[in-house]
């Protein structure tokens, strides 16, 4: 593994890390602001390894390029239903974000988005890596 792999390998332990404890202590939002970085920063990835380049930071527009795509191994890689999850995900993250000085939101409600952001990363990455062995194996992918 190049140094920069581990540089990356070793910033996202310590963000899980972090992210695990701060849902464990009742930092919700703080957990929640982590899992959007690490999605955002796992379609960074998934770009490129697709050799896509995008002049926006907004999640849903690389969806957008993502579900463009017309190649069946990156369909089976990325499933729509692991899109439609992340979409449901980022759109509680803003309602809680958004509204957080405005209106009274459920703890229950953000506790239950943290944990799913939690799970969502753990697929994401799962299929970020296949990607990404698929693309350096195959390397004609989209």
């Amino acid at each position: 593994m190049n140094k920069l792999s581990l540089e990356k390998l070793n910033r996202y332990q310590f963000i899980m890390k972090r992210l695990n404890d701060a849902i464990e202590q009742g930092f919700e939002i703080q957990a929640i602001a982590y899992e959007y970085a690490l999605i955002e920063d796992r379609f960074n990835s998934i770009l490129k390894y697709l050799d896509i380049q995008l002049k926006t930071n907004k999640v849903k527009d690389k969806i957008n390029v993502i579900r463009q795509i017309e190649n069946a191994m990156i369909k089976e890689l990325l499933p729509e239903s692991l899109l439609e999850q992340i979409l449901s995900f980022i759109n509680a993250r803003n309602q809680i974000m958004h509204g957080l000085a405005m209106i009274t939101l459920e703890p229950t409600f953000i506790t239950s988005v943290a944990k799913q952001g939690r799970e969502l990363i753990k697929k994401l990455n799962q299929y970020s890596i296949k990607i990404k062995k698929s693309v350096q194996k195959d390397k004609k992918i989209p």
